[in-house]
């Protein structure tokens, strides 16, 4: 059964994993518009994430001299499957961070992927 959510209030909320610890913000709701309403994707988290929403990351991070080590600008990315919302006010993954780290697209050192 489908459920509805006030996307905009999952927007900043801190987000922890299956065992209590700080994955990050939600900063980006990726979604699909199907047949049934607006169907989640996956969740953006962090900085990167931040600029995604702004839909300005590589202007952003260029003006601001941004850099993220480890991260290369990209979003942590939660396919919808892994984030916990049965408390939206305290989303959790329902994996560790290095489950979802590994979860990850791969980059190159460039950044190009």
């Amino acid at each position: 059964m489908a459920r509805l959510l006030h996307l905009e209030r999952l927007l900043n909320k801190k987000v922890r994993d299956s065992n209590g610890r700080k994955a990050g913000r939600i900063e980006e709701v990726c979604a699909r518009v199907s047949a049934e309403g607006c169907v989640v994707e996956a969740y953006l988290l962090g900085k990167a994430g931040l600029l995604a929403r702004l839909s300005v990351p590589d202007l952003a991070r260029s003006l601001l001299g941004l850099r993220w080590p480890g991260h290369g600008g990209t979003p942590q990315t939660v396919p919808w499957d892994r984030m916990d919302l049965t408390d939206p006010r305290r989303p959790r993954l329902n994996c560790t961070v290095e489950e979802l780290n590994a979860m990850q697209p791969k980059r190159d050192e460039t950044g190009a992927g």
